[in-house]
């Protein structure tokens, strides 16, 4: 119960840090639909091995083929990192706190896996909100250079969103 009510916290914390980075924006950097797209890619393969570890389809004892996975997840997050900080702005320029909190978000779940070599349903669902809130702050900055690219008219929906098979609702 205390990670479910620590992600909402994070996830209140990290919609306000956003709100707060697209208001100080004097010149807004334009959308990136490669970025857009990676973030999803990245939060789906996530979604996709947390929900077979829950569902039993893919074991979640400790092997050579995690090792494998978090070092493509980290080279992942890296990228997009590299590529989302890439442009001097006032709204980038506080993208490393958003990349700070979801590397260490999938560190700790490395971490843990490595130490106990298995993890539990209920720790890898609250993880998993975790993770979301993390992402929550990408998509919205993301969807908020979309917007102002499209004239700002009307509801965008981030093309990323659309893209993560198997994502359960995060439940208030």
């Amino acid at each position: 119960m205390a990670s479910i009510i620590s992600a909402r916290k994070i996830h209140l914390l990290i919609v306000s840090f956003i709100a707060f980075l697209i208001c100080s924006c004097t010149t807004a950097p334009q959308y990136d639909a490669k970025a857009d797209t990676d973030i999803g890619n990245l939060q789906s393969k996530l979604h996709l091995r947390i929900n077979n570890w829950i569902s039993g389809s893919k074991p979640v004892t400790w092997s050579n083929d995690n090792i494998s996975f978090y070092d493509d997840i980290d080279n992942m997050l890296k990228s997009l990192e590299i590529r989302m900080e890439a442009t001097p702005d006032p709204s980038t320029a506080n993208l490393p706190i958003v990349f700070s909190n979801l590397s260490a978000e999938i560190t700790s779940l490395k971490t843990l896996h490595m130490q106990q070599g298995k993890l539990s349903e209920a720790y890898l669902r609250a993880k998993q909100q975790q993770l979301d809130a993390q992402f929550a702050a990408l998509f919205t900055y993301e969807l908020s250079l979309k917007t102002a690219a499209t004239g700002g008219g009307g509801a965008t929906q981030s093309t990323a969103t659309s893209q993560n098979p198997g994502k359960q609702p995060m439940q208030n």
